[in-house]
């Protein structure tokens, strides 16, 4: 759908099936906007939690009108007027160029990622963007969001109690009319209203109890980073690119829309719940102008759905080495 066309070299193992090559971008396509950054290092998986169903990554870099491959696609797609009038509109009103604010914001690498089996759930959805000073980010994100909503200071909605002795505020970010320019873009569904920083990484839901969750999750490290199927997973791929989109076998399933109970999709149903997932990948080699792409799905049938948890306790300083199992001299246990 996003290329004229495709040029794949299939190979297979025991554990995975992968594909790489080149497309050459049709001109509607987000591939020409993409293939006009520059490749950098994915590690953002290690802040998505590791029972996170799907997600969607970009690296930074020139993004908006200051990207020439951006606006050729917004112009191919019929977006570059409304797109340049709602800008001006914008200046009008609050003498701000708002898509240059949000350029200063979402400077990062970015994420959507959802616990359920869409990104677009409003419930279980949660932007990431981690940057390379979060304290100048979160000041542009409170600033835009005053100017936004004619206020001094960003308003505080709550704040989640990490230890005895720490609390992390909520804060307020966009309303569900603001115009976010690129990042609409960029993703299908962009979640807004509510945001929380740690240490280096913005957290933007729409829903209190998913930015819980990922702090929650982040603060365990338990995160795809740290999981040891993901990590076996990604090894196809480049550690540099432009794009990235994960979904587990369950949201596989749920594309391939195999819902009857007939014996063949039955059969169809088990094989591909027998694999971690699949990836691809949007990156470049060297000065080409044709995105390289991979593609990998990996065979795990006898992994864990969810790493079961015996015990958990939250620490209020960082830990210098892994837990260790020791035996109850009393009991044996």
């Amino acid at each position: 759908k996003m290329a004229k066309w495709v040029e794949l070299d299939l190979s297979f193992d025991k554990k995975s099936l992968s594909a790489n090559g080149f497309a050459s971008s049709s001109n509607n396509s987000q591939l020409i906007a993409l293939a006009a950054n520059k490749p950098m290092r994915f590690d953002i998986d290690k802040y998505i939690p590791s029972d996170a169903k799907i997600f969607i990554s970009y690296v930074a870099g020139n993004r908006g009108l200051s990207n020439e491959a951006f606006v050729h696609q917004l112009a191919q797609n019929g977006h570059q007027v409304s797109y340049r009038a709602r800008q001006e509109e914008l200046f009008k009103q609050y003498n701000v160029d708002i898509e240059d604010r949000l350029s200063q914001i979402f400077n990062g690498d970015l994420a959507l990622f959802s616990t359920s089996n869409t990104i677009a759930d409003s419930t279980n959805t949660c932007l990431i963007v981690v940057s390379d000073n979060a304290t100048i980010t979160q000041a542009s994100l409170n600033d835009l969001s005053c100017t936004l909503h004619n206020i001094e200071i960003p308003r505080q909605v709550g704040e989640i109690k990490t230890t005895p002795d720490m609390t992390i505020p909520i804060y307020e970010a966009f309303d569900s009319d603001d115009e976010l320019f690129f990042l609409n873009e960029l993703f299908s569904y962009v979640p807004r209203k509510y945001y929380i920083r740690y240490e280096n990484t913005i957290f933007i839901a729409d829903n209190i109890k998913m930015l819980e969750h990922a702090l929650y999750e982040n603060q365990l490290s338990r995160t795809l980073g740290n999981d040891a199927d993901f990590r076996n997973f990604r090894t196809p791929y480049s550690e540099e690119n432009i794009c990235f989109l994960f979904m587990n076998s369950d949201v596989m399933l749920r594309y391939a829309k195999l819902h009857s109970t007939s014996e063949d999709d039955l059969k169809l149903q088990h094989a591909v719940g027998n694999f971690y997932g699949m990836g691809i990948q949007i990156s470049a080699l060297g000065g080409l102008k044709l995105p390289y792409i991979s593609l990998s799905i990996h065979h795990e049938p006898d992994r864990l759905q969810m790493p079961p948890t015996a015990w958990q306790s939250r620490v209020d300083t960082t830990l210098i080495g892994r837990p260790w199992g020791v035996i109850n001299h009393n009991t044996g246990e």
